[in-house]
């Protein structure tokens, strides 16, 4: 990995993201469910927005 990741602000959104989504997996019900499914979502984005932001330095 490289380590221009590191500095980054869209990493560390996408480290909270997936902390929060592994929180509301946890939980029980749809709205919790839908939750999960959003905050993975950001996850993804994220960390896809942060790598392609490194690579084309």
């Amino acid at each position: 990995m490289n380590k221009e990741i590191f500095k980054q602000s869209k990493f560390y959104i996408a480290i909270v993201s997936f902390f929060v989504a592994l929180f509301y997996i946890s939980q029980e019900g749809s709205v919790a469910m839908l939750g999960s499914f959003f905050w993975f979502l950001i996850f993804i984005v994220s960390l896809y927005k942060a790598n392609r932001t490194v690579n084309q330095k």
